[in-house]
């Protein structure tokens, strides 16, 4: 696996490649029912649309306290920092990497890729 490490149980990877992770958490979704309606209501657009709340208790409740650790140190962004308008973004320092981490608005799937260095 990499830099990225061994992944935690119910965490998909959906796609990887140098540099970069595509995490699914949707396995720690707790009412799947509820959110199973809620994305048949969105499935001509985006057959897997989660709800806001879902999306904020998979992000702030399971990876954020993740990423925590394993050891990575957030250096800027989520709800508590006004880096950017976007609550569903943060950088990660990771050893000597800083990675950006990005929630997709629809699915609620996690990108991480390691910034470039200037």
């Amino acid at each position: 696996m990499g830099f990225f490490g061994a992944k935690e149980p119910k965490v998909q990877v959906l796609k990887q490649s140098a540099g970069k992770l595509l995490l699914s958490f949707n396995e720690f979704i707790e009412n799947k029912v509820a959110a199973q309606e809620y994305a048949n209501e969105y499935a001509h657009i985006a057959p897997n649309r989660l709800e806001f709340m879902d999306r904020v208790q998979l992000w702030e409740g399971i990876y954020i306290p993740l990423r925590e650790k394993v050891g990575w140190v957030l250096l800027k962004g989520n709800y508590k920092d006004n880096w950017a308008d976007d609550r569903f973004k943060v950088e990660w320092q990771a050893g000597d990497d800083v990675v950006v981490a990005t929630q997709d608005d629809w699915d609620g799937s996690v990108s991480e890729r390691i910034k470039k260095k200037k």
